[in-house]
């Protein structure tokens, strides 16, 4: 595990200085401690309307807002590793401690089709984030708890578990690399999750991923879905889903 007492900057110094800038308290930000976030606005907005949150006022970031109701806060994370570390890192030290991710990936493989669900359980990390919350990828795991609560939900039985790649680069997801990690046996590949959930377990909360897949880039040729109807229907069973749950 890294060592933590080196940290220069850290969230709680950044979080306490926000308020007292803003003459306010820590918990006045009013992060609840049950998170759900998400890098794509219209699932952000999907899941403000299910369970009637409002936008929180004192949030650090207005182009990014948070919302909560008296149970639960909606996040709308930043795109990509760094930034998704920095978000997630924030909203814990604003007194989260039960985070869930979602968003979109894309398929590996052959088999993982547009609009299946994967609730990663392991991942292979070539983002820049992770290595500086943990050792190796083998330390990268989602909550246990929270992946059986999940499946215990999943009344479809129908959600995919297994192994994530996640990358920086978006447009240097090369055959060879897709080839490479499919191997390996990981289903898809995504920006964000690998560093959410390092920073997650570094910090000692609960935290998990979903992710819906949107396009494929197996097989040499881009295949795109964002507009398929079996897409738009697992976003709405996934937001369903987590209103059950949380």
């Amino acid at each position: 595990m890294q060592n933590r007492m080196n940290d220069i900057i850290t969230p709680k110094q950044v979080i306490e200085d926000y308020a007292e800038n803003r003459r306010i308290s820590v918990p006045d930000i009013g992060v609840n401690k049950t998170v759900i976030v998400s890098w794509l606005p219209h699932i952000v907005d999907k899941l403000r309307i299910n369970f009637q949150a409002t936008k929180n006022e004192h949030w650090l970031y207005k182009n990014n807002p948070l919302y909560s109701n008296t149970n639960i806060s909606i996040g709308h994370i930043r795109p990509g590793a760094s930034a998704a570390a920095i978000y997630i890192e924030q909203i814990i030290a604003c007194g989260a401690e039960k985070i869930i991710c979602v968003g979109y990936a894309g398929s590996l493989v052959e088999r993982v089709n547009v609009g299946d669900v994967i609730v990663p359980t392991w991942f292979i990390s070539t983002e820049g984030t992770s290595k500086h919350y943990c050792n190796s990828d083998s330390d990268i795991v989602p909550t246990l708890a929270l992946l059986e609560l999940i499946r215990s939900n999943d009344r479809s039985k129908s959600f995919r578990y297994g192994g994530c790649w996640s990358t920086d680069a978006l447009f240097r997801e090369t055959q060879s690399d897709i080839e490479k990690n499919a191997e390996a046996g990981a289903f898809c590949v995504d920006m964000e999750s690998s560093a959410s959930i390092a920073v997650g377990k570094y910090r000692s909360v609960e935290i998990c991923s979903l992710l819906i897949v949107s396009d494929a880039v197996w097989g040499g040729k881009w295949k795109k879905g964002f507009d398929s109807p079996q897409l738009l229907e697992s976003i709405d069973n996934v937001v369903k889903l987590l209103g059950e749950i949380v």
